[in-house]
């Protein structure tokens, strides 16, 4: 999973997260475990805390397959592109 934290004074706000590439579908983001934070969806992080989002891969084809996961927020820098890879 990845684990997002927000080290800033206000909340960190994720207004939206994406898979996209040419394999985005064979992505998913999934439930964490039970009793840590969701990011799925808007999720708002408040200082001093953090989210996961768990992702699954489900590959529609043999051979290495990549996506993006992309994060917007308001936090200078966004967004935020994460490289994913998988056979």
């Amino acid at each position: 999973g990845l684990t997002v934290s927000s080290n800033g004074r206000a909340p960190l706000v994720i207004s939206s997260a994406f898979f996209n590439g040419g394999n985005a579908a064979d992505f998913a983001l999934v439930a964490p475990t039970t009793g840590v934070a969701d990011c799925r969806g808007s999720a708002s992080v408040a200082s001093g805390t953090s989210c996961v989002y768990r992702m699954r891969f489900l590959p529609s084809a043999t051979g290495a397959r990549t996506a993006t996961l992309t994060l917007t927020d308001k936090a200078a820098g966004s967004p935020v592109a994460i490289a994913l890879s998988g056979t």
